[in-house]
């Protein structure tokens, strides 16, 4: 099945995430002060990822594929999950509870990887049928609100 040019977003989206999770383990883990900069850049590149999923792919594709409703009622569950932790770790950063910020990033990391696996393996190759519009896309991803994830960030 060729892959859609919106699913190749969402994955280096996924990768962003990672490392943007990473990048925020190891700033807190150098012991340098505490600042809203590398906290808001990974909230933003994970929020930015779940609001596209949830506002854009997965209304579709429920639409679309109905049969899918389980599955991505559990990934919805998984980015509530996201969500609620990022709230958790944004108070523990800045309440200086560094070691407990980095242990519930160290488990939102697990989420994630988990999370993006199983949607790039289940959801990711059904885009086609949620996204068949070509105008829709350029709408909703290359001028719209829903941007595709650059190369590098």
């Amino acid at each position: 099945m060729p892959h859609h040019p919106i699913s190749e977003s969402l994955v280096r989206d996924h990768r962003l995430c990672e490392l943007a999770l990473q990048g925020l383990d190891d700033w807190l883990a150098s012991g340098s002060p505490i600042v809203r900069h590398p906290l808001a850049a990974c909230s933003i590149a994970l929020l930015r990822n779940v609001d596209t999923e949830e506002n854009v792919l997965y209304p579709r594709l429920r639409a679309a594929r109905p049969d899918m409703e389980p599955t991505l009622a559990r990934l919805s569950r998984d980015h509530e999950v996201i969500r609620d932790q990022l709230w958790q770790i944004d108070s523990l950063v800045h309440a200086e509870e560094r070691d407990e910020a980095r242990r519930l990033i160290a488990r939102l990391m697990r989420v994630l990887a988990e999370h993006n696996q199983a949607e790039e393996s289940t959801v990711f190759p059904h885009i086609g049928d949620a996204l068949p519009d070509s105008d829709e896309i350029v709408r909703l991803f290359g001028s719209g609100h829903f941007r595709q994830a650059p190369e590098a960030a």
